[in-house]
């Protein structure tokens, strides 16, 4: 079972290795956000590895800054979207990261490559 939080920007849900948030339609992502979010990823995996998943089913902005402030823990980005926006946007803050930056047209998919690729660093 998933430990959910509700914030002003978003909604976070916290399983074992990953998160998953959704943020509210017509919010700006910025590095405050960013921060937010780190620490609560901090608080619930301590200084375990774990994947970031991003329900985009809303309608956002996202700041590509805020890649230079994430969690220095995050094993890998999931973007998950059916909007062509929402996935050319995702393409474009792809290239503001090193780390594993997958995009996918279901959170089931997403989860699924996330076990997929703690399986083999096992």
């Amino acid at each position: 079972m998933p430990k959910t939080i509700t914030l002003p920007f978003c909604t976070v849900s916290f399983f074992k290795n990953y998160m998953i948030t959704t943020i509210n339609t017509g919010e700006v992502i910025t590095i405050k956000n960013s921060r937010i979010l780190n620490d609560l990823a901090y608080n619930h995996f301590n200084d375990n590895s774990f994947f970031y998943i991003s329900n985009r089913v809303n309608s956002y902005s996202v700041d590509p800054n805020i890649y230079s402030v994430t969690s220095k823990y995050i094993m890998g980005y999931a973007i998950v979207s059916n909007s062509e926006l929402a996935i050319a946007n995702a393409k474009f803050e792809g290239n503001f990261t090193e780390i594993p930056f997958r995009i996918f047209t279901s959170i089931e998919k997403a989860v699924s490559w996330v076990e997929e690729v703690l399986s083999e660093s096992n």
